[in-house]
Parts: structure tokens; C-alpha cells; sequence
């Protein structure tokens, strides 16, 4: 995205012009590597310019407005994505949830789009997901890979006890994780690998033997 664009997409974010805002997005995803600019390189500068004390209101409420609208404008891409999206090798499931009490979804909804984007079957069951939940999709649902997210560095023992029982439970699911928390703790957690953008997939990808095209 090009900086008058990008600045027009920032000032409407702040301005609470969602319509503009998704207007401005709407004309820039038209490629695959549109998608992957907006998805990894439009929204975390965007997000990570906001850094709220926690006594600072004014700031928390305006981060708030500013991550709705961007959540809006992520899930009004699903869509168009589809008409760009690969096609894998061999049909993958991907299961992406946040651990309980884990709030912070917008970057696992993300990254589900980007597994989408590369042609995996996604199933996204969102933030705060009980332990109990996550096992019941586990054994519903015919999961090859299982992504769990941790933002807070508070949910990662939580996160430690899931991963331990689901080992034992199913242990041909390859579990990852994702977000700042898992990131900070990566050595302390028994997972498969650490997700946390595109590289990352096209890096599992590699390791598991699978490749993907362009839909014809």
C-alpha cells in the first residue's frame, strides 16, 4: 500500500470512518500479495503505533474503536480472499482458537486468512475458548494441525496444561502456537513450532511435504 493511501486508511481509522476505511481496503485487495500487505504489513503498523498506559482512557477507547473497525474490514475480506487463495497439495485442517480467558482473537482470525490464503481448510473457534471446547472440536472435527493463541503472558501455564493432556489425548495432531505471549515463553512450552506469519506457514509447509498453486 502506497503511504497517501496507507495515511487516507490511518486518518479514517481515527475519525471512526469505518465506510471509508473499508472503501479504501476494499479497492487495494486485489492480488495475493495485496493480502499479505494488508494482513501482515497494514495492521500491525497500525496497531503497534498505539501503545495505551492503563490508566489512559482517552487512548484505550480510541485502540478500541480503531481495532473494531480493522476486525470489520478483516472479516469483510474472507470473500474476496477466496478468489486469490492457493490450492494445496493435500486437503490440511487447521483448527485456530485462543486459550481461556485469552481475549485477544483479531491476530488469530488473521492468521486463519492466511492459512485460507495458502489453501488450507480452516475451522476458527475464537477467543476464550475453554479447554474442555477445544478437546470436544478435537474429537468432532478431523484436525491435522491445532493452533492455539496466547496474548497474555498470564494464560501461558493454562496454556502448558491444555498442550500436555492434548498430547496424550491426540497425539497425531501437531499443536502451534501463536501470539506475543507464546512468543516470550516459546522454550518453556511443548509445542511443534511457533507460528506467527506467512514465513512461518510456507517454513511448516516445507517440513510436512506440501506445496500449493494457483487456482486454474
Amino acid at each position: 500500500m502506497n503511504k497517501t493511501v496507507f495515511k487516507k486508511f490511518e486518518k479514517a481509522l481515527v475519525d471512526n470512518n469505518k465506510a471509508l476505511a473499508h472503501e479504501l481496503i476494499s479497492a487495494h485487495l486485489k492480488t495475493w500479495d495485496d493480502f499479505l500487505d494488508f494482513y501482515e504489513g497494514v495492521i500491525p503498523s497500525i496497531l503497534n503505533s498505539i501503545d495505551c498506559a492503563e490508566d489512559d482512557d482517552a487512548c484505550i477507547w480510541l485502540e478500541h474503536q480503531i481495532s473494531g473497525i480493522v476486525r470489520s474490514i478483516v472479516e469483510a475480506s474472507y470473500q474476496p480472499l477466496l478468489k486469490v487463495a492457493k490450492t494445496l497439495s493435500e486437503t490440511k485442517h487447521v483448527l485456530i482458537a485462543c486459550v481461556e480467558e485469552e481475549p485477544h482473537e483479531l491476530g488469530a482470525l488473521i492468521g486463519a486468512h492466511l492459512f485460507e490464503l495458502y489453501g488450507f481448510k480452516t475451522t476458527f473457534i475464537g477467543a476464550n475458548t475453554p479447554s474442555a471446547t477445544i478437546k470436544s472440536a478435537l474429537k468432532t472435527l478431523s484436525v491435522d494441525y491445532l493452533v492455539l493463541s496466547a496474548t497474555n503472558i498470564y494464560h501461558i501455564s493454562t496454556l502448558n496444561k491444555l498442550l500436555d493432556s492434548i498430547k496424550i489425548e491426540f497425539p497425531s495432531v501437531k499443536v502451534f502456537g501463536s501470539g506475543r505471549g507464546v512468543c516470550q515463553h516459546y522454550h518453556a512450552l511443548h509445542l511443534d513450532d511457533v507460528l506467527n506469519g506467512s514465513k512461518d506457514i510456507e517454513r511448516v509447509m516445507k517440513k510436512e511435504g506440501l506445496t500449493c498453486s494457483h487456482s486454474v
